[in-house]
């Protein structure tokens, strides 16, 4: 099971209407936008189709580079440390538009892949890996193995973008690459029959960079080490073919980010989700059931 953010100190934790308050998340990170922040541009992607292309099919994933995303990782970031300051998961960034945006910039690549009706599907995450505590990321797994059409083209995807940098010793990602993985494609992997992972790749990132690959692929956040500067703080979303019925509903439009009381409800969601990855506290267990239905003051 994975260390990081375990039962976290919760004597600081805001309370039900704070956290459903918009007030209060301006006030918690005023770097940030609920509402209001001017829309990105898309990444043009033009050049790098190619070479993405032909990643996404010997490996299944790719590593892109968007000066974009460069400038806004440090106050995502500075948000991320402050939940886990007053103890709450690094998942509530999401309450802020910018992650949104992250993800918005990358779109006409995510399209190329899975067509211009691609849907955002309710699954995202937020982490803060510690190396001082020796924290991890998320154990080897598949996101989904029934993810790819009989051509072997993905129906899903899942990008991933640093807001720190992420190494070998604060927990960089790891990847199976899909060529080298006999499992790879199949209903079902035991973790008997987990390939050899000595065949896994490091992919250290910067700021800027973003990683994307289709859900089959095997991957994993490597455990940090003390010796590292700084945790490895991260933001991932999944998404789907919008021609296909919906993996985990509700589906989410990509051309527009979710209003404040869906994301409040959605992060609601991905903790309950999650419960059988992490120790959340008691506390924090009821403050997620009571998001779900609580009033929310959007003003």
């Amino acid at each position: 099971m994975p260390s990081e953010v375990s039962s976290s100190a919760v004597s600081a934790m805001p309370s039900r209407n704070e956290i459903c308050s918009a007030a209060f998340w301006r006030a918690f990170a005023s770097d940030l936008h609920l509402g209001g922040l001017s829309s990105a541009a898309a990444t043009d992607a033009r050049s790098s189709l190619p070479l993405f292309s032909q990643s996404m099919q010997r490996d299944g994933y790719f590593e892109g580079h968007e000066a974009q995303l460069q400038t806004l990782a440090p106050a995502i970031g500075r948000a991320v440390e402050k939940c886990v300051e007053v103890g709450l998961p690094p998942v509530f960034v999401w309450v802020f538009d910018e992650p949104w945006e992250s993800f918005r910039i990358i779109a006409p690549i995510i399209s190329h892949f899975l067509g211009a009706d691609y849907k955002l599907q309710p699954a995202f995450w937020a982490w803060h890996i510690d190396p001082q505590k020796r924290e991890s990321g998320w154990r080897p797994h598949r996101d989904n193995s029934r993810s790819l059409a009989p051509d072997g083209a993905p129906m899903t995807l899942t990008s991933w973008i640093p807001l720190s940098d992420a190494t070998p010793l604060n927990g960089c990602m790891y990847v199976v690459p899909a060529h080298l993985d006999p499992h790879y494609g199949k209903p079902t992997t035991p973790r008997s029959q987990l390939p050899d992972l000595s065949l896994a790749r490091a992919l250290p990132v910067r700021p800027g960079d973003y990683l994307v690959w289709n859900q089959a692929v095997l991957h994993w956040g490597g455990e940090s080490n003390e010796a590292a500067e700084r945790p490895r703080m991260s933001i991932a979303l999944e998404f789907q073919r919008g021609d296909i019925p919906p993996i985990q509903g509700p589906l989410l439009s990509a051309d527009t980010v979710p209003p404040f009381e869906t994301r409040i409800r959605l992060i609601a969601r991905q903790i309950l989700q999650y419960t059988h990855m992490y120790q959340w506290s008691p506390d924090l267990l009821r403050l997620a059931k009571d998001m779900q239905y609580a009033a929310i003051d959007p003003a």
